[in-house]
């Protein structure tokens, strides 16, 4: 969808549910955000919320806590599709994510073809599995500071991005304004943000409520 620029809607989950992740897939959403940034999700317990994505094909997206390559492979070895990385503020950061979740030549991702995220090395070569995890696995900084709104040009700019997400809650507490992500200057910021991306034509993410 997001390839087509078709719209793509999803949830946050809040609650380490594989019977709900099943739930969310049968209903039709597109993709849903792990909260290990918040949540108690180790790789051991968002494994098994990916299993439970995969019959109905709805796209496991996970938060994690820190902009770490070790920390960020333990997650993408489970089989997450996506990656999403609060508190980014720089162009550096968002290239840093892109050599945590990509192979080479994109990235730096250590080559691991037998783990669950690879089939275990039954259904392809290693060769074609790095290619099409590069082209599957999405790259989503998260803008949450009024540092990462100065510097959004050139974050959207990184390749290997494929979508960038605006965060009001963290916005509001940096802005002096906790707890208030409807105040006038939390609003003013994401809205010439999320008005910069589209006029460059790229993917935005929104939390709606």
């Amino acid at each position: 969808k997001i390839e087509a620029r078709q719209p793509a809607i999803g949830s946050w989950l809040m609650f380490p549910s594989p019977d709900l992740v099943e739930f969310m897939g049968h209903l039709g959403f597109d993709y849903f955000i792990i909260d290990a940034e918040h949540g108690a999700y180790s790789p051991e317990t968002t494994q098994s919320l990916v299993r439970a994505a995969e019959p109905s094909g709805i796209t496991p997206i996970v938060r994690v806590s820190k902009n770490d390559q070790p920390h960020i492979l333990s997650y993408l070895e489970t089989g997450v599709l996506g990656i999403m990385v609060p508190h980014t503020n720089t162009v550096e950061d968002a290239r840093a994510i892109v050599r945590a979740v990509k192979y080479p030549p994109l990235g730096r991702r250590s080559a691991g073809s037998t783990t669950r995220a690879a089939n275990f090395g039954l259904t392809q070569r290693p060769a074609q599995y790095f290619e099409e995890s590069n082209r599957r696995t999405l790259v989503i900084p998260l803008i949450e500071e009024p540092e990462g709104f100065e510097n959004l040009a050139g974050i959207m700019a990184v390749e290997g991005v494929d979508w960038v997400d605006l965060g009001p809650g963290d916005l509001s507490l940096s802005l002096g304004v906790p707890g208030q992500p409807g105040h006038h200057r939390v609003r003013a910021m994401l809205d010439a943000g999320w008005a910069q991306l589209r006029a460059a034509g790229k993917v935005l993410g929104a939390t709606v409520s």
